[in-house]
């Protein structure tokens, strides 16, 4: 054969072989490709599905690094896909914020969403007030303050009980309404509020209020919008007739729930009606409220009921729901859930789906979070963290429970509507921040001592709202309201 010949064939073959590669080498990334955006990935084991992670970080900031499993990602990387299933840990670090770390669980096939809240390296002190401050209040969601100044070296036109709206009323500019006095020096309606065991129990509207004085075991209704004396404050002992031991808003704050050793009552502001919700002579009423529905335990007929609207109805429970024996009650702020103690060991419940889990076997709840999934226990004198998840794959509930060294004295509790826990660590002067499940803890605020409970977060975490005594300060005017601004957006507003 010629050399020519050859020379030709030579070439077709290797024009055929790099055609063969050529198209192999793409339906090989073809088929990487697919399988990528399928969801799969491929190991030295073989193809396994993935999962995926969408991180949903406030105050977002271009500063913001994040890793996983310590290899940095994009910054600008929000949904981070192609993850193996298993543990991995994610990791956010910035200039400004105190860093956050987390180990979660990646289920393949599904988007696992993390929700981070940063808090700022030097959160901004803003004070509030300048004067001296004897009691402090707050309402519910954390929005307004209530305190009362009467300090004989605070000017007479100064004293009374005055109100401060918290939350920036306006769109683009960051400024907090200025006090309202409530009740002058002249009112006799001011002596309510200054028994130092009182306690103040403010309704939604932020007008009405329940004033509880264990000393003197009234409680009274004080509603300072109305003129008439004998509107702005009702004895609340004298209209159901006995000492409330608790007592709760109701039905949109126009009724009170109320209740001794005995019986449940719901007592209507509005037309005076009061209602039997339960009596049970022999046992002490078991129950809790959101302020919309009530649930009350029966030992009696073990059952749990619903009240709302003058009506109560038996819960329908599974058949095999530990309804025996319960001690204790709890309701989920949201009204999502409960949870129960029976014979000693505590279980959940979500209402909506009736599914129930077991979360503990022992101890005494410190603090449920708003939507009743993390509980914080005193197991043995130990502060042990429970959050309730639920599966992304068969959606089935589980407990996971982290014990802690956190001292069970500091009463830690959860954050308004957030699952963000706060710990007022007095011996070390400092307040501290921590997840839900007692990770991530950092200290917010040093070298301040808060007592009495005379701090509260707003709604959305943004802020802290807190009285502190400047002993160092030569001025007599020294118990203030400050502001520790703990979002530091850009925005002109609260995310």
């Amino acid at each position: 054969m010629s050399k020519s010949k050859k020379r030709i064939r030579t070439k077709k073959f290797l024009n055929t072989l790099l055609v063969i590669i050529v198209v192999t080498l793409f339906i090989s990334t073809a088929i990487i490709a697919i399988i990528y955006t399928q969801g799969g990935k491929i190991t030295r084991t073989g193809i396994v599905e993935t999962g995926s992670i969408r991180l949903e970080i406030q105050p977002e900031d271009k500063e913001n690094l994040v890793y996983l499993d310590d290899k940095q990602i994009k910054s600008d990387e929000r949904l981070i896909n192609n993850i193996t299933p298993g543990i991995h840990t994610i990791r956010i670090e910035s200039t400004k914020f105190h860093s956050w770390e987390k180990d979660i669980e990646i289920s393949p096939s599904y988007v696992t969403t993390l929700q981070v809240k940063l808090f700022p390296l030097e959160p901004e002190l803003t004070q509030l007030t300048q004067t001296n401050i004897s009691k402090l209040f707050f309402s519910e969601d954390g929005s307004y303050a209530y305190y009362l100044v009467n300090d004989s070296l605070v000017e007479p036109n100064d004293q009374g009980l005055w109100r401060l709206r918290l939350e920036e009323q306006e769109l683009f500019f960051r400024r907090n309404s200025d006090p309202e006095k409530i009740i002058g020096l002249e009112d006799t309606s001011l002596s309510y509020f200054t028994d130092p065991d009182i306690e103040v129990i403010i309704d939604q509207t932020n007008n009405k209020m329940l004033i509880v004085n264990p000393t003197l075991q009234t409680v009274t209704i004080f509603d300072p919008t109305k003129s008439n004396t004998a509107e702005k404050i009702i004895n609340l002992n004298e209209q159901v007739g006995f000492y409330p031991t608790q007592v709760n808003w109701f039905n949109n704050n126009n009724s009170i729930i109320v209740s001794n050793d005995e019986i449940i009552i719901e007592y209507n502001i509005i037309n005076q009606e009061k209602t039997i919700v339960s009596y049970s002579p022999d046992t002490e009423p078991i129950y809790d409220t959101d302020g919309e529905v009530l649930y009350t335990y029966s030992s009696a007929n073990n059952t749990i009921s619903l009240y709302q609207n003058q009506i109560a109805r038996v819960l329908q429970l599974p058949s095999n729901f530990p309804i025996n024996n319960i001690n204790d009650l709890r309701l989920a702020r949201d009204g999502s859930s409960i949870i129960i103690r029976s014979d000693s060991i505590y279980y959940y419940y979500q209402l909506e789906k009736k599914q129930f889990i077991k979360i503990s076997d022992t101890g005494e709840i410190i603090n449920i979070s708003f939507d009743g999934t993390s509980i914080i226990f005193n197991i043995n004198n130990q502060v042990v963290f429970t959050v309730i998840e639920k599966s992304l794959i068969d959606l089935s509930l589980s407990v996971k429970s982290t014990p802690s060294m956190i001292d069970v004295n500091l009463n830690p509790k959860y954050i308004n509507n957030s699952n963000l826990v706060i710990i007022n660590n007095y011996p070390l002067e400092k307040i501290q921040i921590s997840e839900n499940d007692g990770s991530n803890i950092i200290d917010i605020l040093n070298n301040t001592t808060i007592d009495n409970g005379y701090y509260k977060f707003q709604e959305d975490g943004s802020s802290l709202t807190l009285m502190v005594e400047d002993s160092s300060e030569e001025n007599i005017l020294n118990k203030n309201l400050f502001k520790l601004v703990l979002n530091t957006s850009s925005l002109p507003f609260n995310l």
